[in-house]
């Protein structure tokens, strides 16, 4: 079949032939021997591509072109020539309305910008170029890096940098209105809606579904099961024919205006390039080979999301591993920064980058390991023996496949850990007899004297916090989720019933925490869609809905929950972002929605209850409120002192969020327990004065301990137990006295020894690998030391074959067959 540059090419010599016959017609002189030569090409291509009508029709024309512009024409005159000029232009202009409307070979246009992310486009391009029916062409894009004002800065373009057997059209040298693609796949969703880099204008999806017939996505990532908020909405999905995703269960990541019927679960083509390159390891280069030789290679990877929420964090992790790498020369560290990496601090975080370039350069001035700054990350990959970094990145999926051991870094901890660093894993609330770990065990200290002990395991899952507060009736303890979705009553050691939820959310963040109300236990959603409740004694659940707009916001860059609490038999919420609060009636789940104060932007954070009354704590702002539901009165308290600021966690910037996580009240004094403001203090409720709180501790989200991390300061778990971050330290507080006293807490060396998990399914967002934690440090990696399970090859592949189709490295194909069958169907069987 004609292919769509062929046909270009010979309409193209056939205007050249017809202006030259204009010429002629005008001179009357004999035809030079480069027209002849043109209409001879072009009979002999067309005798070569036709068959049948087609090759007869072609034939007759320029066979009689030929013959008219030779042998007839000698014989002459000069007013012959010119008629007859003039009759075989008319007939050139046949040939050519003819050619331009000759069915021809489907084209697929391949538009990468990035040559390190060709992997994504690949195997389907591999289909393309092998199908006769198809013309496939890769054509990258230039891109310009951001500025830090967010114009365009320098123009970048890596057409040099693709594999050699990648056949590469200029993008100067194309106009697509006239080449007018059946098929265009892009990796790029963001169009101008990218912070850091941006494709030239004239490639946004916008511009590019006027030229195509169909327009197709493909993630330039892959994914261990779960997606960033980043992916759910971008500017692309609103232009795109179709969105490849690479496993069913990622449809209900994307925001719900996105058409779930143009979402395809056909895998991903990084997979496929993963098994072929593990199958086939190319050459590494000649300069990794002495430093690999006779050791186990660590692929270390640095990520954009890593960097992007905690740069400081993330620079420390970078020298704590290039430290401990330099004590283990038994060991190779391969680094492959992000491709993006220096654009991206450069555009975002440009006060780090000195530090980065700092790190960088001792890495290379010491030698401490290949540096790896190839377009091609697959040859690093295969001669990698493990992946060590955080899990924010597509590249845990692509070791996740090629069945290798992955070790997830905690981008916080830069040290070895102390005795007490396992109590920096604890959900802490104020049950004391009970407690949950992130890495869902459930501790238990029947004396609530603070020695602990483990007391079941709750989740088949090692890691994300899937539980949070716990409960206890006559005859179960109950756990309520987080990140999870079932409600789980234990008893004699072991989870004897699980009560699972409507499979309503794919992503973390679930739940943001649990109150009982008699048998009644209700759950606070942050991104399920609904308020829960469950009645323990018969199992029934109940689900409130309709108010997401109320309870939970993405703001200030992050997922918010407002206020809730217990009052009166009532379950209140509040709005994160205004004045809005819901009461709901524990026995008949009528809700009532109220406005404190329309004019109010800055929602409530925390919501303590106060006798009739309830204390509201601001999510931004300085302002708290008592509000009397009862009578509707509201007293006003906002003048704190002028030095009373926040500091934003993680970035380390003044700021007006998250002041105060909870408060206690003695008498007339309101204690007011610092999250982010940088002091504390005390309330006087009846003069309305602020002044410093005097407590043993220092007002900071600030530590150098990462087992322990700090996201707020302080919290009252209760009116008299109070929780100190950042020492994981819990009190006893007398507000009378203002006397603080310790709740010890210990653990027994035999429940320590099993709480460390080793490899195993982390979340379902994170299939399989082990995670850096109190019980297993890189150090414990490196020296094959680790606690808990051992590493299994064919556990990891059968997890991973969950959230990835055609794992077996037949995507690409599968991707490109179901296109060109979209195609036919649209176009009604072949390409006019």
């Amino acid at each position: 079949m004609l292919g769509w540059s062929q046909r270009k090419q010979l309409v193209l010599q056939m205007k050249t032939a017809a202006i030259a016959m204009g010429r002629l017609r005008r001179a009357g002189r004999e035809p030079g021997k480069e027209l002849i030569d043109i209409l001879s090409g072009v009979d002999t291509c067309c005798q070569s591509l036709f068959n049948g009508e087609r090759h007869d029709f072609y034939h007759q024309i320029f066979a009689g072109l030929l013959q008219a512009l030779s042998r007839d024409w000698q014989q002459m005159t000069l007013a012959d020539r010119r008629e007859s000029s003039a009759l075989c232009q008319d007939i050139l202009d046949i040939a050519i309305k003819a050619m331009q409307q000759e069915k021809c070979r489907r084209i697929i246009l391949f538009l990468p910008y990035k040559a390190s992310m060709w992997d994504s486009l690949e195997s389907v391009w591999m289909a393309a170029e092998a199908d006769e029916s198809c013309e496939a062409y890769v054509m990258p894009i230039p891109y310009f890096e951001r500025k830090t004002d967010y114009t365009f800065g320098d123009m970048h373009y890596e057409g040099d940098l693709f594999p050699d057997d990648v056949p590469i059209l200029n993008y100067q040298h194309v106009s697509l209105s006239e080449m007018h693609p059946d098929v265009i796949y892009i990796h790029n969703p963001y169009d101008n809606g990218n912070l850091a880099t941006s494709v030239a204008p004239q490639y946004y999806s916008a511009e590019l579904k006027k030229y195509t017939d169909i327009l197709v996505y493909i993630p330039y990532f892959a994914t261990s099961g779960g997606m960033g908020d980043g992916q759910r909405s971008c500017f692309a999905y609103q232009n795109t024919d179709y969105i490849i995703v690479q496993a069913e269960s990622l449809r209900e990541f994307y925001d719900p205006q996105v058409d779930r019927g143009r979402i395809l679960p056909l895998g991903s083509p990084k997979f496929d390039r993963i098994v072929r390159i593990c199958r086939e390891r190319p050459d590494p280069p000649d300069s990794w080979k002495g430093k690999m030789a006779g050791k186990k290679v660590f692929f270390y990877n640095t990520s954009l999301a890593g960097m992007i929420h905690n740069p400081w964090a993330f620079l420390k992790k970078m020298e704590y591993v290039f430290h401990t790498f330099e004590k283990h020369p038994e060991a190779c560290l391969l680094w492959r920064p992000h491709p993006l990496l220096e654009t991206t601090f450069r555009s975002m975080r440009k006060d780090f980058l000195p530090f980065f370039h700092q790190l960088k350069q001792y890495y290379l001035d010491n030698q401490i390991g290949i540096y790896d700054d190839t377009p091609d990350i697959d040859t690093a990959i295969a001669w990698s023996d493990a992946y060590i970094g955080d899990s924010g990145t597509s590249v845990t999926s692509l070791f996740g496949v090629a069945g290798k051991p992955i070790f997830i870094f905690n981008n916080l901890i830069h040290r070895l850990p102390q005795p007490d660093d396992w109590r920096g894993n604890l959900v802490v609330t104020d049950n004391l007899k009970w407690m949950v770990t992130g890495n869902n065990d459930l501790l238990w200290s029947p004396k609530q004297d603070g020695r602990y002990a483990l007391y079941c395991s709750l989740s088949e899952y090692t890691s994300d916090c899937y539980y949070g507060r716990v409960f206890e009736t006559e005859d179960y303890v109950v756990v309520c989720p987080a990140n999870g979705q079932d409600i789980l009553l234990v008893a004699d050691r072991r989870v004897v019933r699980r009560i699972p939820l409507r499979d309503l959310c794919s992503t973390a963040g679930r739940f943001a925490g649990a109150w009982q109300i008699g048998r009644y236990i209700f759950l606070i959603p942050i991104r399920y869609p609904a308020i829960v409740r469950c009645d323990i004694k018969s199992g029934q659940v109940d689900y409130v809905s309709g108010y997401d707009d109320v309870i939970a916001q993405e703001t200030d860059g992050a997922w918010t929950v407002g206020g809730s609490c217990v009052w009166q038999d009532k379950i209140v919420i509040a709005s994160p972002t205004g004045g809005r609060i819901l009461l709901i009636d524990a026995a008949t789940l009528q809700v009532e929605q109220l406005n404190l104060d329309e004019r109010d932007e800055n929602g409530m954070m925390i919501l303590v209850p106060d006798g009739e009354e309830i204390w509201c704590l601001p999510r931004k702002g300085y302002t708290i409120r008592c509000w009397n539901p009862c009578t509707g009165t509201i007293k006003v308290y906002e003048d704190v002192p002028e030095d009373f600021h926040c500091e934003h966690v993680p970035l380390r910037f003044e700021c007006e969020l998250n002041p105060w996580s909870s408060l206690t009240v003695a008498g007339n004094i309101v204690y007011l327990a610092p999250h982010w403001g940088n002091r504390f203090l005390q309330l006087n409720k009846e003069t309305g004065e602020f002044s410093e709180w005097k407590v043993p501790f220092r007002a900071t989200c600030r530590t150098e301990n990462g087992y322990m991390p700090v996201w707020g300061c302080a919290v009252f778990l209760d009116r008299e137990k109070f929780y100190y971050a950042p020492e994981r330290r819990i009190y006893h507080f007398a507000g009378k006295n203002n006397q603080f006293t310790e709740y010890p807490m210990t653990i027994d060396e035999a429940s320590r020894q099993k709480m460390g998990k080793g490899f195993g399914r982390i979340s379902e967002w994170q299939r399989y690998g082990c995670l850096e934690d109190a019980y297993n440090t890189l150090e414990d990696f490196l020296k094959g030391d680790l606690s808990g399970k051992e590493f299994s090859r064919s556990a990891q592949l059968e997890a991973y074959s969950e959230i990835a189709a055609h794992i077996d490295g037949t995507a690409g194909a599968a991707i490109h067959q179901y296109i060109c069958e979209q195609l036919d169907a649209k176009q009604g069987g072949e390409r006019e």
